[in-house]
């Protein structure tokens, strides 16, 4: 729970600090696999099964968005998260304000609305954890610039 908790916390840090703390996770991929400097992170994850951390970020938040979505509890993030348009998509307030655009419902709300329609309706956690998680290795670099 402090893990997941955690990494809710890391999805608002700011690209540099996220950079960093990319950097201990490759390194410690490295020492764990005994690789040299250098090597591709990419293929160190893949035989780890391992995500990066703004993959980790990510996949937290649109399980937690799961939870509160079919908990409808806390309140108060539920009637934000389940406020959905005709596409079901939730509904984003639009501002420049950074301060909003930073905070967990609008990052999570916006990964939530690339989600397939068919992940978004599944109501069994252990089966959209591994859905997401699937999906987060094969889509989510696409999308990273974005968000």
């Amino acid at each position: 729970m402090y893990f997941a908790i955690a990494f809710h916390c890391l999805g608002g840090c700011s690209k540099s600090e996220l950079d960093s703390i990319q950097v201990l996770q490759n390194r410690a991929a490295r020492f764990v696999l005994n690789y040299p400097p250098r090597s591709n992170r990419a293929q160190m994850f893949n035989k780890l099964g391992w995500l990066t951390v703004r993959q980790i970020a990510a996949y937290h938040s649109l399980v937690l968005v799961h939870q509160i979505r079919i908990s409808k509890e806390p309140e108060y993030l539920a009637a934000k998260l389940n406020r959905v348009n005709c596409n079901n998509n939730i509904v984003l307030k639009n501002t420049p304000l950074d301060l909003y655009r930073n905070s967990f419902v609008y990052r999570s709300s916006l990964l939530w609305n690339k989600l397939p329609h068919s992940m978004r309706e599944d109501k069994d956690k252990k089966s959209f954890k591994n859905n997401v998680k699937k999906w987060i290795r094969e889509n989510f670099e696409r999308f990273e610039r974005t968000l």
